[in-house]
Parts: structure tokens; sequence; C-alpha cells
């Protein structure tokens, strides 16, 4: 890895601004070389930073170097998917002495409001909703004030921009006008996740050159094992060993999070747990009552109340937590840092490789050994389920390594590059995995291509069923929203069938072949809903199912 070096007063400022914030020294090359290129180059970067590596660190370093090189305050904008996570990072910042501040419709402070607009604070969190609908935002940008102060721009989570930008939240898609209204400072774009199709998307969505500086080390988790097995249906059968650790060391149990595709087979995965355990789901030695206070199996998805979601991520972070298996949707998703997680399962193939590697990433983070574990089934496999490059991982054999397969998915065309290299103990494919526990209850094998044509979609959608598809739903869901009215919670809490819950109906249409697969796949409850959506897919695909 070569890097230019950095000048001398550079180096001593930098240091000095991390000594004075308690920041971490010396920092990561990758680190430096970042910072170095955005105050001393002022030209956009793009980085790719495993999680862990300092990413955060990056952006809160350059308004204060810069403020010492310029002898006047400057101003980082940090582009922030979560509310949660800006609130966390404000948090954070402002123990260390670092002014910051998020903006939009929750921050109801107008002192804070106030100091903002008048740039009163070195960092500025925002999402791109609040930034790009808010006359106060955008105008405020445009000020005299940050033409002065402004000195780059941070897109956080920067693969939301792909991943998110089509339909669940399109303002992503629009961050490239800001390039109008802050044209004269750089923009970093940070992510872990990225292949070179999504960095060029990414790059082309914010208005960045395809020559952008680029730095990057493979997000390897080398404390990480990769598993992916073959299972049956029987949860129960499949997930005794946990049941079985639980009953025994209740709340010394090791730390899972089993994420589940769905809401349904969210809450079917809890009430197995639960009626499995008994007495034993419960801390009862603290609390005779039992309530999801002394409770050690938590769910989380989005229509989890505030209450209960609110007391899993206070108590899960924790070393001796009373919560220690979490059942989740991707709603436990970005923002969720819990130190000492054993093991992430996924039950069923995700979607893709991309959510995948953020999710399984959860595991280890104190850097102790711990597991991926996939338990896949033949119709998540299938085509119109997960993508082909998930597939193709869970169906790798025994000769081929789980991590190398990631590690050359993400791997991206950079200027910067840290090397690493990989010891072949690191997977189900190429180490000794028999003595662990979930290997005990196997009774499938590996599913062949051959059987998975026996069980894969009837359905072959034509792009013009697809598009029919799309927008018939959205019509029924427009007239089903006016034949409601106002309700007292919103349309997509009530009924669940959100504009992202047709982009899942519409990408798994091949194999949504009964009502019961659209429950079970997509996550539907609402009877009349669930009916509808079966007639229009039936209307839809009448000559080929």
């Amino acid at each position: 890895m070569a890097t230019a070096n950095p000048t001398p007063e550079f180096q001593r400022i930098l240091q000095t601004v991390c000594e004075d914030f308690r920041g971490p020294w010396p920092l990561k090359p990758l680190q430096e070389e970042t910072i170095k290129h955005l105050v001393e180059q002022r030209n956009d970067v793009f980085a790719c930073l495993p999680t862990g590596y300092g990413k955060t660190e990056i952006y809160t370093l350059v308004p204060l170097v810069m403020e010492r090189m310029r002898g006047k305050q400057c101003i980082m904008l940090v582009v922030s998917p979560l509310l949660s996570l800006m609130q966390d990072q404000v948090e954070r910042l402002q123990r260390r002495g670092i002014s910051a501040a998020y903006i939009g419709e929750t921050q109801k402070d107008p002192e804070i409001k106030r100091g903002v607009v008048e740039g009163k604070y070195s960092l500025v969190f925002a999402s791109p909703e609040a930034l790009l609908n808010s006359k106060t935002w955008r105008g405020m940008l445009t000020s005299s004030t940050y033409r002065e102060k402004l000195v780059a721009m941070t897109v956080d989570e920067a693969h939301c921009v792909t991943t998110w930008g089509k339909e669940f939240r399109k303002d992503y898609k629009r961050l490239a006008e800001l390039r109008s209204l802050v044209a004269d400072v750089p923009v970093l774009a940070l992510t872990a996740t990225a292949t070179e199709d999504i960095r060029k998307d990414i790059l082309s969505s914010l208005c960045m050159e395809p020559d952008t500086y680029t730095v990057s080390k493979p997000s390897n988790r080398p404390n990480i094992m990769y598993h992916a097995i073959a299972a049956t249906y029987d949860m129960k059968k499949e997930f005794h060993w946990l049941l079985s650790e639980l009953k025994d060391k209740g709340q010394s149990c090791s730390k899972v999070i089993i994420y589940c595709r769905n809401i349904k087979a969210c809450s079917q995965m809890y009430k197995v747990f639960m009626n499995s355990l008994g007495d034993d789901g419960y801390n009862l030695e603290q609390d005779q009552t039992k309530s999801y206070k002394n409770r050690y199996v938590a769910m989380f998805h989005r229509s989890t109340a505030n209450t209960n979601k609110n007391f899993v991520l206070e108590q899960f972070t924790k070393t001796d937590s009373i919560v220690r298996i979490t059942i989740a949707t991707i709603a436990f998703g970005m923002g969720i840092d819990v130190p000492d997680v054993y093991a992430v399962v996924h039950w069923g193939a995700p979607r893709n490789v991309e959510g995948f590697y953020q999710e399984s990433g959860r595991a280890g983070r104190d850097g102790q050994p711990a597991h991926s574990l996939i338990l896949h089934h033949s119709r998540t496999l299938a085509k119109g389920s997960c993508s082909p490059s998930m597939a193709s991982y869970c169906k790798l054999g025994n000769d081929s390594c789980r991590r190398k397969y990631l590690l050359d998915y993400f791997a991206l065309k950079s200027t910067i590059r840290e090397e690493l290299s990989v010891e072949h103990t690191c997977c189900d494919s190429c180490g000794d995995s028999s003595t662990l526990p979930w290997h005990t209850n196997l009774a499938s094998s590996e599913v062949s291509d051959e059987e998975l044509l026996k069980i894969a979609a009837i359905r072959q959608p034509t792009s013009d069923q697809l598009n029919l598809l799309r927008e018939s739903l959205k019509d029924f869901r427009r007239d089903y929203m006016e034949e409601m009215g106002p309700t007292m919670y919103s349309f997509n809490v009530v009924t669940g069938f959100s504009l992202a819950t047709i982009d899942s109906i519409v990408e798994c249409c091949a194999t949504l072949l009964t009502k019961d697969d659209i429950m079970t796949d997509i996550g539907l409850w609402d009877e009349e809903v669930v009916d509808m959506v079966f007639n229009i897919l039936d209307e839809t695909f009448q000559d080929n199912v």
C-alpha cells in the first residue's frame, strides 16, 4: 500500500487534534490517508472500510484539523440514514468536547436549530429527507455562514444510495442536488459494504468522477467462521442446540441474533422458543412476574412496540444483558453495535450478499471467535427468492472457501488498498466445524441443482408482467388507502402493505404460489390484503402458472 507522505505541519496538527479531543493516535493508515486527501487535496473520496475500522473518526477529524489550519471554525455536514444513529453519534462526540448536533423533524430544541443555522456546531448530522425537503435547511446551506464555514460533506452508509434509493427512500437518489448547493466542498462517501457496481452507482448518484480517489480495505472479519447448512423447516429441531444452552445457562447463555426473512417467520420463531422454554425463558430470580423485562428471548421488527424496541436496544448491548437471544427482521440493523454476539444465524437464505454481510458482521465485534450460520431451505434458494450470488454462496462445495468468495465479491478498483491474507480455517468448507452444536441436528444434505429445479419457481415472469404486477399492486394499495380513510396509525403499520412490501412481492413473485407463501415469505397478515395480492398474482400470471 503506497501513500503520499503528509507534510510535517499536517502531521503535527492531526496529532494535536487527536490528543486534544481524546481520539486514537496514531491513526490507521487509511484513516490518515483519507483525512489528508480531503484536507490537503480538497477532492472527493470514496472510502470502503470495514466495520470497526474507524470511519466515524475520519469525518470527525476533518473539520477540527481544518479549524486549526485556518484559525476559524469549520463545519462538516454528515448525511446519515437513521435518527438513532445520529443521536448516538452526537452524544459520543459531545462527551469528547466536540460540538455536534442533528437536524430534522424530530429536533424540537429551538436553541439547537438556531445554533445550527448560525454555524455554531463543527458537525451537523441530517437525513437526506431533512436536507432536501425543508426550505430552512436547504436555505441554510446556501447562506453566507455555510459558504464560509462548510469544508466537506460526508454521506455515511453510502450503500443506502443504491439499496434504498429506488423506492424505499427515494431522496437518497436526489442527493446529487446537494452538490449544486455545496458545490465548492469535497464529498466523502463512506461505507463498509460495496461491490464495484455499487461503487459506480454511488459515484454517479453523488456526481463524483469515475476516477474519484478510492481507499479500501477488504471487509474481512478474521474472527468470524462462516457456515451454510441445508435445513428442515422444523424450527424446534434446528435450534435444539440453542434451546438447550439457554435452559442450562440462562443469563450466561451466549448472545445470538437470529434473522428471519419476514415478520411472520419472526413471530413463529419467537413462539417456538418461548413455548419450548416455558419458565426457563425468564430470569425469575430477579422478578417473579413474567414480562419482557426479565425474558431471555426478545423479538424485534418494524411493528414491535417502541417500549419493547427501546428495551432491547438498551439491554442487548450490555455484557450482562437479560436478553440473550434476539429474533429479528432486518429492522434490527444499521447502528446496532453489540460487542459480544457469539453467532448470527439466518433462518432461510438472505435475499442478497450485501445485506447478509452487513448482518453477519454483527457477530464478534469484541474480536472474540464468533460464527455466521445460514440455515437455508430449498424455497429460499429458488429463483426470485434470493439473488443468484447469494444462492451460489449457500451452495459452495467443500473445495471452495466461503471467506474468499465474500472477499472476491466485494473487491473494488481502488486507488489505495490495504491488502490482507486469508488463513484457510475460516469456514465449514475449509476448516473443521464438526464439533459445533448445530452440526449434531442435521437431517438434510446439500440441495442439488436438480432438486432445486423441481421446487423452484413455476413462473418465469417477463419484464412486462413484472411491470404490470407492480402497477396493479400500487393501484390496489391506493384504492385500499382511500377506502380505509384516516386511521390513528399509519396505513403501513395497520396493514403491513407498504411500497417496500410491493417491492418484495415483485422480487419474489416467481415463488409466491399460495396464500400461505404470501404470508410466510412476505409477512403480510391482513387477510383481505393477502386475498387481493393472491388474486392480482393469479391474474398477472394466469398463462404461466
